[in-house]
């Protein structure tokens, strides 16, 4: 299993190389990975059972809903594709003017 000092590594080269940078005094790290996919998931309709288990949360920690879930994230096609298939169904996400099968 990778460490947290390992992904921050890979994160940083993996950013660097498509020239992507966070803004002055932040930085990208492993956690913003994890919480991330939580918002993702979470925007969709995944639910907190489910996100809980992807992210190795135990199953009554409540450390997801409090400090990793982003309430402003925004459901879009990308979370869809990503996290679509932890949802009962395959949701349609609308894209511009029209709805598109995630």
């Amino acid at each position: 299993q990778p460490r947290t000092d390992d992904m921050n590594t890979w994160l940083q080269q993996v950013l660097g190389a498509v020239g992507v940078a966070p803004p002055p005094g932040f930085a990208y790290q492993a956690h913003s990975l994890r919480k991330g996919a939580a918002s993702a998931a979470h925007c969709i309709g995944v639910s907190l059972v489910q996100i809980r288990y992807m992210g190795g949360w135990s199953a009554t920690s409540t450390t997801v809903e409090k400090h990793y879930i982003d309430p402003t994230f925004r459901a879009d096609f990308a979370a869809s594709q990503w996290f679509g298939w932890l949802l009962p169904h395959r949701p349609r996400v609308r894209i511009n003017e029209h709805y598109e099968d995630a």
